[in-house]
């Protein structure tokens, strides 16, 4: 298992880190909230949202149809949103079907290793849609940096057409996208027991002898000397992401939300055979509390290559749409569904 397995507000608090400042700032993106407008082709629905929240094409002020009745505003159009995660396109090349019909692609992270994103000039090309929406996944960072990775990743994928969301926050066609990688906080099974924390943190990075999770000798940060990533870095990126999507959450929207995260919200979406492994405190996280206050109207989640099917908690259906390695020791996830869900609203 451990080794498969953007309408301003108030800045979040900062949690004590044991990354550099300077570098974690290059981490978060900064911790104000900031609006991400979509990337989209010239032919691009009219009907996005703006930073104010106020519906694109409006007639001009004092034009009206025959017979002086106010022009209708139209509404949203929420078409085909279609989850993906875990391509792993280094290990095994993969395309979308040519007759996929999206008009939204959110990719919940491992796409690919070293920042290098999707191999395809255009992503919105090759998916069929106007807009793609991605998180980073652990594997998205093998290689590089967690800080300066995180930019680099950003910067490729906006080359591609894709919009990379790290506690950030995206509108498209009136949905609201919160988007992060989330990491754990390695309290699964530990709970409020810093002991078992610490215990399993050791666990998780191993030694030269024994099993290990491939992130903390992956992934490396820049900004505190290139040393290795710690589990201590995870969990408090995960505290942060966290109070993050609390704030955004907790703020109104006209029409859905839909969260985005590599890394799963509840120990729900973990097979029945990883339910007391304690290695999956590297895979989840109980935020069902989370979920629960707020029944956002979906939650999309990569990571577990297996996930079970048709998850909800309270009324918030738990998306999961996983390719998986494909490589010489595992193999792709049988349920991988290449059309991506077809998810309507």
């Amino acid at each position: 298992m451990a080794s498969c397995y953007c309408r301003p507000s108030s800045p979040t608090s900062t949690i004590a880190s044991p990354l550099p400042s300077s570098r974690l700032r290059a981490v978060s993106r900064s911790h104000s909230d900031r609006r991400i407008k979509d990337n989209h082709h010239d032919h691009a629905r009219q009907n996005q949202t703006s930073a104010g929240g106020h519906s694109h094409g409006l007639s001009a002020p004092g034009l009206r149809w025959p017979g002086h009745c106010p022009r209708p505003v139209p509404e949203p159009h929420h078409g085909p949103c279609c989850p993906f995660s875990d391509l792993h396109l280094n290990s095994a090349p993969w395309t979308p079907p040519t007759d996929l019909q999206a008009d939204i692609v959110v990719l919940a992270g491992d796409l690919n290793v070293k920042a290098r994103g999707l191999p395809w000039p255009d992503a919105r090309a090759m998916f069929g849609c106007d807009h793609v929406l991605a998180v980073a996944g652990n594997h998205d960072l093998f290689g590089t940096s967690i800080d300066d990775g995180m930019d680099r990743l950003r910067t490729r994928l906006a080359s591609l057409g894709v919009t990379l969301l790290e506690r950030d926050e995206a509108v498209v066609q009136g949905i609201r996208f919160l988007g992060c990688t989330l990491w754990t906080d390695v309290r699964l099974f530990a709970g409020a027991d810093d002991r078992l924390v610490r215990a399993d943190a050791a666990m998780l990075v191993g030694d030269a002898y024994s099993p290990h999770m491939r992130d903390y000798r992956q992934i490396r940060v820049a900004g505190d000397g290139y040393r290795r990533l710690r589990p201590l870095d995870t969990a408090t990126l995960h505290h942060q992401s966290v109070e993050w999507l609390e704030g955004r959450l907790a703020a109104p929207h006209t029409g859905p939300t839909i969260v985005v995260t590599h890394h799963a919200p509840s120990a729900r979406c973990l097979p029945a055979w990883a339910q007391q492994d304690r290695w999956s405190c590297a895979y989840a996280s109980h935020l069902d509390w989370l979920v629960e206050r707020y029944q956002p109207d979906a939650w999309c989640y990569g990571h577990i290559h297996d996930p079970p099917p048709n998850l909800a908690v309270g009324r918030t259906p738990l998306w999961a749409n996983p390719r998986g390695h494909g490589d010489s020791i595992h193999d792709h996830n049988p349920s991988f569904d290449p059309y991506g869900l077809q998810q309507e609203f």
